[in-house]
């Protein structure tokens, strides 16, 4: 169980990266229904989000290591958890976005 100092020290990542996964949901979901009509996002807006979306929490989760050694605290498992969640997402988005654009390339 964290105490009162451990779990401030996290407190305000959480929502950081609860943003994040709402951010790339919000994405797969805009994959998922763009229209015949044209692409609402290209491959290259797409990978510049998905690498924004990994790379900001993956700092976040590297630089609270280093503030959990200096005040000598356990880590924070939901806060990890979070992060295997974003990566998911990424890996999922990615998979999401290719099957997508094979479709509709192969339709008339």
């Amino acid at each position: 169980m964290l105490n009162y100092q451990e779990s401030l020290t996290f407190f305000y990542h959480r929502p950081v990266f609860g943003a994040f996964i709402v951010i790339l949901l919000i994405l797969m979901a805009i994959v998922l229904i763009q229209g015949n009509t044209g692409r609402f996002i290209n491959w290259f807006a797409f990978r510049f989000i998905l690498s924004i979306c990994f790379l900001i929490p993956a700092m976040l989760l590297y630089m609270g290591g280093y503030i959990v050694d200096e005040f000598g605290l356990g880590g924070d498992p939901v806060t990890f958890d979070m992060f295997l969640i974003i990566a998911g997402l990424c890996v999922v988005n990615l998979i999401v976005y290719k099957v997508v654009s094979v479709v509709k390339s192969r339709k008339p």
